[in-house]
């Protein structure tokens, strides 16, 4: 044993080494229906714009570059649903539903 564990489904972060201080962040979505997803979030505008990648057990998922802050993102499934990521904190959107929200802190080294 040993190690670090994340929870499933919960974003997972990784430094790219590059020192620009941006990190990678996996978004992951259980969908096993859906035709499509898409993420958006106060680091595109909130322009759907990123596509998820359908795996074989029904997840999507996609490896996004982020810059450290707090950042508020939800899917949209098949065009038309927006959901939010049930392993991440949830928060109002300002209209009545709910964005997930990313906290993305880099220790100082």
């Amino acid at each position: 044993g040993g190690g670090a564990t994340v929870p499933a489904g919960s974003p997972m972060v990784a430094a790219d080494g590059s020192g620009d201080a941006r990190v990678y962040v996996r978004f992951e979505l259980r969908a096993p229906d859906a035709r499509s997803v898409k993420l958006a979030g106060s680091f595109s505008d909130w322009t759907a714009d990123v596509d998820l990648k359908r795996m074989p057990d029904g997840r999507w998922a996609a490896l996004v570059p982020l810059s450290p802050g707090v950042h508020d993102y939800a899917f949209k499934v098949d065009e038309e649903r927006w959901t939010t990521d049930p392993f991440a904190p949830k928060v109002a959107d300002g209209f009545g539903g709910f964005n997930s929200r990313l906290s993305l802190v880099l220790a100082d080294s």
